[in-house]
């Protein structure tokens, strides 16, 4: 399996699909904006892909663990997302919380210093 996801993920380092951002981030920072929800939307849905179908589904299933209940399983799917795709944020991001779910606040900390150092402006 490992020999899978590493030729699905060989070349390029996976990023989220962060282009254009900036523009929803002016918009965020604008307190009299009305679309501000979308602009939110729109940053999560980009901050989700990760350039890679089998990086995107290990996300899901951390995501569909953590909404079960199971941040156990969050945690392995996720630490399999991160080993293949270190340089995607959202990973990071949704590994620290399942640490945090699981009282395992040291783990999530460092998770949360990565997800900044790979994107400044992420929000948990």
């Amino acid at each position: 399996m490992a020999a899978f996801f590493g030729a699905l993920v060989a070349g390029a380092p996976l990023r989220a699909e962060t282009d254009g951002l900036d523009r929803y981030f002016e918009e965020l920072a604008d307190p009299d904006y009305p679309g501000w929800a979308r602009a939110e939307s729109d940053i999560r849905r980009a901050w989700s892909r990760s350039g890679s179908p089998a990086m995107d589904l290990l996300l899901k299933r951390g995501e569909d663990a953590l909404d079960g209940g199971d941040a156990q399983a969050a945690i392995e799917h996720l630490t399999a997302l991160t080993d293949h795709a270190p340089d995607f944020a959202e990973g990071w991001n949704a590994r620290a919380t399942a640490y945090f779910l699981a009282g395992q606040y040291g783990p999530s900390l460092s998770d949360i210093a990565r997800t900044l150092a790979l994107e400044p402006r992420h929000w948990g």
